[in-house]
């Protein structure tokens, strides 16, 4: 890398933890209001342990392969899941459900890495992909189809493009970390941190400039 751009992304890890931070904070601000509804508390629940993870792992990739990071990012994506879940399902009928599975899939995989060994080894791995994969179709899908339903615009896209972001720097902090990917060292972080904040700063993004997700005087009934 050129001086100047190595200069400027050895930067990228505190850009990922300052747009982490203003997204808590902007559903914070909605989320201290009168008049809050359930996905208020879902995106605030959310985004409080997304900026703690990012906190974690901006500053040590390798804490991507840590069972408790990996427990605190797994419910971190459930409970974003789950408030866009209760946007788009308002009669209720499958958010529980989904709420109940995915939260049994997170303590079910924070036991397993609790306990270690043999317990680990047959249930972990399987409870992370029977939790990540339902949780990340919902934050692919849903701000689409509230994008197509309900009219909330385009800008909804930009949650889907963070959230893919996100796990592109996943995939490269666990695959550099178990050595599966070969990235030379100097290289490896700047991406990963790169990638972090580009995928807050889109999450972010999507939350300004869609502000019926958190205008709860305004939501539909």
């Amino acid at each position: 890398m050129g001086g100047g751009g190595g200069g400027f992304l050895q930067y990228m890890d505190s850009m990922a933890m300052a747009f982490g931070f203003l997204l808590f904070l902007w559903v914070l601000h909605h989320a201290c209001g009168r008049y809050i509804r359930l996905h208020h508390g879902a995106f605030l629940g959310g985004s409080m342990v997304a900026t703690v993870v990012v906190f974690l792992v901006g500053r040590k990739a390798e804490l991507a392969l840590d069972p408790f990071v990996g427990t605190m990012t797994l419910l971190a994506a459930v409970l974003l899941a789950g408030g866009f879940l209760a946007m788009a399902d308002v009669r209720r009928r499958i958010t529980p459900y989904f709420m109940a599975f995915c939260m049994v899939g997170v303590l079910g995989y924070a036991l397993a890495a609790h306990y270690g060994n043999v317990t680990a080894q047959i249930w972990q791995m399987p409870l992370f992909w029977a939790t990540v994969i339902p949780s990340a179709a919902a934050l692919l899908a849903l701000p689409v189809w509230l994008m197509t339903s309900r009219g909330d615009g385009i800008h909804a896209l930009w949650v889907p493009l963070g959230t893919i972001l996100l796990c592109v720097a996943g995939y490269y902090m666990v695959g550099t970390t178990n050595q599966t990917i070969a990235i030379p060292a100097e290289n490896a972080a700047p991406l990963i941190n790169t990638l972090l904040a580009a995928g807050f700063f889109c999450l972010l993004l999507g939350f300004l400039l869609v502000r019926r997700w958190l205008d709860a005087e305004k939501a539909e009934e």
